[in-house]
């Protein structure tokens, strides 16, 4: 089993930005394992400015850190592997319909003793530099976060191989440090 932590391809592809910037305020554009859909209302989103003109609307686009908006391509694809593991929330962007993917899967399985972190002036935890997650807590989800960092967003091997069978566009992929 692999496991990738997943990122925006932002070297090729644009992002999902909210027309109003006061939505980034509230938690609907933020993902933390709690069910959204009962209160979901989905912003107005736009596209970013492109900074090449190469720039292309993708088939998974990033909102925020560790949210993903799929376009239809993608659910069709991948709906069935990921439905399980989070809400879709209709979101539409520019007259065509995406689904934001709200990870509620959380598996607390980091390594904490390979796992590296910066450590502050106060002696605490700051941000994560290296992961690595204890094989044997993985279960059998494909798509999840992590209890301590909801900004990431972790694939099986599985799921990165139907993303790529299926030209799906817009995702980097990182391969994650397995211990025993």
């Amino acid at each position: 089993m692999n496991i990738y932590e997943i990122s925006a391809d932002i070297d090729h592809y644009q992002i999902l930005v909210p027309v109003d910037e006061n939505d980034y305020d509230g938690s609907n554009l933020w993902v933390n394992g709690q069910l959204k859909l009962s209160s979901w209302h989905a912003p107005t989103m736009r596209w970013s400015e492109k900074e090449k003109e190469s720039e292309l609307a993708p088939d998974i686009a990033r909102i925020n850190p560790g949210f993903y908006a799929f376009s239809n391509k993608a659910i069709g694809a991948l709906g069935p592997l990921i439905e399980e593991f989070g809400e879709l929330l209709k979101l539409p962007v520019d007259g065509k319909m995406y689904y934001a993917f709200n990870p509620t899967a959380i598996i607390d399985c980091i390594d904490q003793e390979k796992t590296e972190w910066r450590i502050n002036r106060q002696g605490k935890r700051g941000r994560l530099i290296k992961i690595a997650l204890t094989k044997s807590k993985l279960g059998n989800e494909e798509i999840f976060q992590l209890p301590e960092i909801h900004s990431k967003l972790y694939v099986t091997e599985k799921l990165m191989e139907a993303i790529k069978e299926h030209n799906i566009s817009g995702l980097v992929f990182k391969p994650v440090e397995l211990a025993e």
